[in-house]
């Protein structure tokens, strides 16, 4: 067994896994004033999307377009018939700043998906990813385009262009660059509990009081057999078993 417990009468220890963003400053981005910082080298090195920044505590936006969750539809008569990893959509800009730098957030029936982009067609309209949907896209399925730097346009918003290892953000009232205190959560765990064996399993872990900030974000990646720990060679691989088996056996999926 084991028992993690703050002090009683101290103020609750925390346990913080975000990586700090600094060195902000102002710059023009398509013709507004944005504030821009370079983006963790660890954030970076881990495979895993920046689809969060806090910033003074509180979680900010991604830019997306539109920006209410309504979405927009696909065009049914030029997507392939029952596609799970393409389709066509009037709303996507071919023109906008590296299209293959955004992310289709896609609701499904009564799945929500996102696929980051593989390729696209800019004459045929025909939109590419790197990974497949639960379900065909058919009538029912709405898209919004997230991470699109044109869509940097409200205070609060952010925009990670991942090439070129900037974040920019549009500040909020009273928010300044020397006063931001932003966070890129990481991209592993804050806490590995591991057993010596599959024979010998974790039991009775009780953990009373501790906070835990800006840790676990990204999503389980179908392609991996393990989930993405972080540093964590002295620990034994963790089986990621989120995705269903038929999806590794299948070549084509």
């Amino acid at each position: 067994s084991l028992t993690l417990r703050a002090v009683p009468g101290e103020p609750p220890p925390v346990f913080d896994c975000g990586l700090a963003v600094t060195g902000w400053k102002s710059v023009r981005l398509d013709g507004r004033m944005v504030l821009a910082a370079p983006i963790p080298e660890r954030a970076l090195a881990v495979h895993a999307p920046l689809d969060q920044l806090f910033v003074n505590g509180k979680r900010k936006t991604r830019a997306s377009f539109p920006k209410s969750f309504d979405g927009f539809p696909i065009d049914t008569g030029k997507t392939p018939k029952n596609a799970h990893d393409r389709f066509v959509c009037p709303s996507f800009d071919p023109a906008w700043f590296d299209p293959v730098n955004t992310e289709a957030l896609l609701f499904q029936v009564w799945v929500e998906t996102r696929l980051p982009l593989r390729r696209y067609d800019a004459a045929t309209g025909l939109v590419e990813f790197d990974a497949r949907a639960r379900h065909p896209f058919d009538e029912r399925t709405r898209v919004v385009w997230q991470n699109v730097r044109e869509a940097l346009t409200e205070p609060g918003e952010f925009f990670v262009d991942r090439r070129a290892g900037i974040v920019y953000y549009i500040p909020e009232d009273g928010e300044t660059a020397e006063s931001l205190s932003a966070v890129f959560p990481a991209p592993f765990p804050a806490i590995v509990v591991a057993g010596a064996s599959p024979d010998r399993p974790c039991r009775s872990v009780v953990l009373d009081g501790l906070v835990f900030r800006h840790a676990g974000t990204g999503r389980p990646d179908p392609t991996a057999p393990f989930y993405e720990l972080g540093d964590a060679s002295r620990l034994p691989a963790v089986p990621d078993d989120y995705p269903q088996a038929d999806w590794r056996e299948n070549a084509d999926r």
